[in-house]
């Protein structure tokens, strides 16, 4: 098994993170981060009002509480909790495909396991003592396999 490929919110692999400074296009408007753009997600179709707040968000920090609010929370699309990692995947794949050094730097980790190492963070990151769950990484290596078959001919 290839030695694992840790990144955090600093260093060369922060891109990879949802919240890093790369926009995305989605039907015609531009959102600030990937993490904005999955957060719009809860509300596009039922209340583009509230997914047009989180798109004008201007950092993190102020999506964070926009969303976090019960006023948002009792509002987001009723599926969500079954939905919410496929519908990160495809705003992941959107921001590798729309940002080219990210997807070189991506595809060039190969087929080594990805671990987002934040020993507060057990659910997207490696959590306390490596015992989290790494759900970013394992997005990531997801998109990694659906970019790179893109690339290659198919036999």
């Amino acid at each position: 098994m290839l030695p694992a490929l840790y990144f955090q919110q600093m260093g060369e692999y922060s891109g990879f993170l949802n919240h890093s400074e790369h926009r995305i296009m989605y039907r015609n408007k531009t959102y600030p981060s990937a993490a904005h753009l999955w957060e719009a997600m809860k509300y596009l179709d039922r209340r583009p009002d509230l997914a047009e707040m989180i798109r004008m968000c201007a950092d993190f920090g102020e999506l964070f509480q926009l969303t976090s609010s019960e006023a948002f929370r009792k509002e987001e699309r009723r599926d969500w909790a079954k939905v919410f990692l496929k519908v990160l995947e495809d705003v992941v794949l959107r921001k590798f495909r729309q940002h080219p050094d990210l997807r070189s730097l991506l595809l060039g980790t190969g087929h080594a396991p990805l671990v987002y190492s934040d020993t507060r963070d057990g659910y997207w990151g490696d959590g306390p003592m490596g015992s989290g769950t790494n759900h970013l990484g394992k997005v990531l290596q997801v998109v990694r396999d659906r970019l790179r078959n893109e690339r290659e001919p198919h036999a």
